[in-house]
């Protein structure tokens, strides 16, 4: 479980990077090759894994093209505000020019070409073949695409200099991971605060990323979250000041008055909460104070810790066609559970209570067992996706005969809703979990696509009315083709998911999709039947295989803990 108090705080070493850099491969005079860059070590200023690229300045008479070129590579450099670059722009430029308005990655086919015809040309234009953008608050879109970028010239003390160039950087894929890695921002999973859900954004290592992770913060969260899950700051929340100081360990946030001035001594907790958990990430910070006007406007005591999503050790499953629970290698039956019909698979177990949900008449049928024993039949279909439990009574699941569709139905049988979002359209959801924190769908789906099926692994936000009905799901991340036509899908951790595929007769090795675009190829296992993972420190991985023995997973080796069973699956 994650605390999120003030102080005291225990601190990984886990250094994500702000905001956004610059570097460019290119054909024509950009530079073919960049410098290697190195760590810097810790010098009060800037986090130690700031990368110095040594980079260079103007050194006299160079062209206009050269001069371009020059300012994009040294854009790899963001020591002192990215000075260097700043000497290839005029005097009004250089104190203007907005490094941290964004990114745009190539993919290395960039092409230099003048806007006038000539190299001497105080009109230049740099063609790039987009493959990925950053905006400024540091959310990541990946895209195929072709972009031009003009600068303007002009001559200053007889040397060129650029007058005119857009904001924000360009690097090439080669030097992303160098200088661009994912931070974490933290929001809540509803409005009672039950829960906190990661927010994974793209941000370069450079002084002065504290103030634009908080800025991004305050912003809200990015598209497949917006609707699913809320924040302590209200809309339009800003700093008062572009910087946010740390001294001695403590970030001070300034904001203006309008930010706190409707908020309770309780709201102003909760943004400290959010502030705190976001921060414990950046090195040298070790505490979080908010103000106005430098003055602090912390509440007197610190609302109660909210935890990361996790669930129990608890496990459901399928043994011999009867639904079972398992526990210490033995299983255990289940009251009721012979009121199910038979062709049983998919079983899963309710959030907090003692409830399931499972496939029956092989797939065809999804039904729930309630605490006291009653059968309900919730969803008919074809090919049934295994079920998912959310700590709101509601179970998800989709039929293989209706693409595009989700079917959501409150355990109770009283309701039911299908979702059709735009971006589902004639696509089959061959996998769906929701979160821990309830708030996000991991789905895995078939599209169709110049004459074959590829497997896709999205994440998309749980969108609620304020019953906790769902009303729909935001825009998803795509976390891109599932390795080895994975077709299943459950969470590892709050910010990680694992992928595979159930094969009677192959060697399967699943595998972690991060958000942060982060991927593990796990163990290997002949003839996988099935597996769990869930979040919490103490909860391993479980497999199942086609002969019935379960497997634990420790470290990087599968222990056999017990046989008997079909399949196996944490709540959830």
């Amino acid at each position: 479980m994650r605390g999120t108090r003030r102080a005291s705080r225990s601190r990984a070493a886990l250094i994500a990077a702000m905001c956004f850099v610059l570097g460019l491969t290119a054909c024509s005079s950009i530079p073919t090759s960049g410098p290697v860059g190195t760590l810097k070590a810790e010098d009060g200023r800037a986090n130690a894994d700031t990368p110095n690229y040594n980079v260079h300045g103007p050194s006299g008479n160079e062209n206009p093209q050269a001069i371009v070129s020059g300012f994009l590579e040294a854009g790899l450099d963001s020591e002192d505000n990215y000075s260097v670059a700043r000497e290839y722009l005029t005097t009004d430029l250089a104190q203007t020019w907005d490094a941290t308005a964004g990114v745009l990655v190539t993919n290395g086919e960039t092409t230099f070409a003048d806007a006038d015809g000539a190299q001497d040309s105080p009109n230049q234009r740099v063609t790039l073949a987009v493959e990925r953008q950053i905006d400024a608050n540091g959310i990541r879109t990946d895209e195929q695409r072709e972009t031009s970028l003009n600068f303007s010239l002009d001559e200053v003390d007889g040397q060129w200099r650029i007058s005119d160039a857009p904001d924000g950087l360009v690097l090439d894929r080669a030097n992303f991971s160098n200088i661009v890695a994912p931070v974490t921002l933290w929001f809540y999973a509803d409005s009672d605060y039950t829960a906190l859900v990661p927010d994974v954004r793209w941000m370069v290592r450079r002084q002065g990323r504290v103030a634009s992770v908080v800025s991004a913060l305050m912003s809200g969260p990015a598209p497949y979250l917006r609707g699913a899950v809320t924040s302590a700051f209200p809309n339009g929340a800003r700093l008062s000041r572009t910087s946010v100081p740390v001294e001695d360990g403590t970030a001070t946030v300034d904001v203006p008055s309008s930010v706190v001035a409707a908020a309770s001594e309780a709201q102003r907790g909760r943004m400290l909460q959010q502030l705190d958990s976001t921060l414990e990430q950046e090195e040298g910070v070790k505490d979080v104070d908010l103000t106005v006007n430098q003055s602090s406007v912390a509440p007197e005591s610190m609302p109660n810790d909210v935890p990361v999503g996790e669930t129990d050790g608890e496990l459901v499953g399928v043994a011999d066609d009867q639904l079972i629970r398992f526990k210490d290698g033995e299983v255990e039956q289940i009251k009721g559970a012979d009121g199910l019909d038979q062709g049983l698979s998919g079983a899963t177990m309710a959030p907090g209570q003692d409830a399931y949900a499972v496939l029956s008449s092989h797939r065809s049928s999804l039904q729930v067992l309630d605490s006291g024993g009653t059968v309900r039949t919730l969803v008919k279909g074809k090919q049934l996706a295994d079920p998912s439990y959310d700590a709101r009574s509601w179970v998800w699941t989709s039929s293989a005969d209706q693409p595009g569709k989700l079917q959501v139905s409150k355990a109770s049988g009283k309701e039911r809703v299908e979702l059709e979002p735009d971006w589902l359209a004639g696509d089959r959801v061959t996998g769906v979990r929701v979160s821990a924190d309830g708030s996000r769908l991991a789905l895995v789906v078939e599209r169709e696509e110049d004459g074959k099926s590829n497997l896709y692994l999205l994440v998309a936000g749980i969108q609620r009315d304020d019953d906790g009905r769902p009303t729909g799901l935001a825009a998803p991340l795509d976390l891109g083709v599932t390795e080895a036509d994975a077709t299943e899908v459950v969470w590892e951790d709050e910010k990680s998911v694992v992928v595979y595929r159930a094969d009677p007769e192959d060697r399967i090795q699943p595998q972690t999709s991060g958000l942060d675009l982060q991927h593990e190829l796990w163990p290997p296992m002949l003839r996988l039947a099935a597996l769990t993972a869930t979040p919490g420190a103490s909860r391993p991985a479980i497999a199942v295989n086609a002969a019935g023995t379960v497997y634990q997973r420790d470290d990087r080796n599968w222990r056999e803990i017990g046989k008997g069973v079909q399949e196996l699956s944490y709540r959830g």
